[in-house]
């Protein structure tokens, strides 16, 4: 089946034309799930919040970091490939508008979370200071650390089709440079490692995009051994309560075939299934991605205070809120026309210049 046979008959919000894959947007809204609450997960955790299910917190937190961002870089290389690879030289105008948008969200935002930590310092688990505003350029704050590897991947990628560096030595430049980026971003430095380590999953999205249909049976034969070891790691994890993801090497082993693993099986649920829940999630799930944490945080604090202490429903509730209100603030942004001046200055820019 092809990859195409669910899409959106409607011009990207960037322009171009380009059709929107279905598919690919529910997989991008699954992932941002995942990455809502592995980070709900991690606040309980550092807060000490239910003490008393931090069993359950845990073993969560273990299951989801051992591959949720490279499930995220295998769906973002993917498009990626889909928005600008495919057609380089058409694309190019779109391709530096989105650089920028890239730059603009990941400063307007970590300076954003900079100004909300200082100011409640008191009630944060990981508290900021000046040297981590002015190190933003070369040292990006969590969760903002995506876009910050997320640019260098675009400037990187972008070379590699310039140079026309071949699929396979791509595969194979990044596939080493993961294995290193493994060792090194848990030892010498944690934002040089990401980018090497990150690589390798965002080739992984854009040799698959490249393939396309071609293969099929080599995937469903990948598919299925990928899934049989992700079982494994996951009964692993569970059984003996391992963090694989601070493990060199095997992490990286870990991290690809789960992450794998799902994104196949997504993309063959999501071809048969048209979810509008998760379509809608992966539709806005950059703006969920850099405005949860200030709800998340919040949430620790005020959800107790009104009453609602019992552990399951206040899990619930902190997702809820924290995948709805960055959707409900990005509807009234484009209602009142400031959008554009908030996640995509670049497109403004642009239509600007043209009238």
């Amino acid at each position: 089946m092809s990859d195409n046979i669910r899409t959106l008959k409607a011009t990207s919000e960037e322009g171009g034309g380009k059709e929107r894959l279905l598919w690919l947007d529910s997989c991008k809204g699954v992932a941002m799930m995942l990455v809502v609450m592995g980070h709900i997960a991690d606040g309980y955790i550092n807060a000490e919040y239910f003490p008393q299910h931090i069993g359950i917190l845990t073993t969560v937190y273990n299951l989801i970091y051992s591959f949720h961002m490279f499930l995220f870089f295998i769906i973002s290389g993917f498009a990626f490939f889909s928005a600008y690879m495919s057609r380089f030289e058409e694309s190019k105008s779109r391709y530096y508008r989105q650089i920028i948008n890239i730059v603009w969200v990941y400063f307007a935002f970590s300076i954003i979370q900079w100004i909300f930590k200082f100011i409640f310092k008191s009630n944060v688990n990981r508290p900021l200071t000046v040297s981590n505003l002015l190190f933003l350029p070369i040292k990006p704050m969590a969760p903002y650390w995506y876009l910050w590897v997320l640019f260098f991947l675009y400037i990187i990628f972008a070379v590699f089709k310039i140079k026309n560096i071949s699929m396979r030595n791509i595969f194979g430049i990044t596939l080493l440079s993961g294995i290193i980026g493994s060792c090194i971003k848990f030892t010498l430095s944690n934002d040089i490692g990401n980018v090497l380590y990150y690589s390798f999953p965002f080739c992984i999205g854009i040799v698959d995009a490249y393939i396309g249909t071609k293969y099929l049976k080599e995937k469903k034969l990948l598919f299925l051994l990928c899934t049989l070891m992700s079982v494994g790691i996951f009964v692993y994890i569970v059984v003996f309560g391992i963090i694989l993801y601070n493990v060199p090497i095997l992490s990286f082993i870990s991290a690809t075939f789960i992450s794998y693993s799902i994104f196949y099986l997504c993309r063959m649920i999501f071809l048969k299934l048209n979810l509008k829940l998760f379509q809608i999630i992966g539709r806005y799930s950059l703006e969920i991605y850099v405005l949860h944490c200030f709800i998340t945080a919040g949430n620790r604090v005020l959800l107790p205070k009104i009453g609602i202490n019992n552990f399951f429903i206040n899990v619930v509730i902190n997702l809820i809120m924290a995948i709805t209100l960055p959707i409900l603030f990005s509807y009234i942004a484009k209602k009142i026309h400031v959008y554009k001046y908030i996640f995509k200055p670049a497109s403004f820019w642009k239509k600007t210049y043209e009238l």
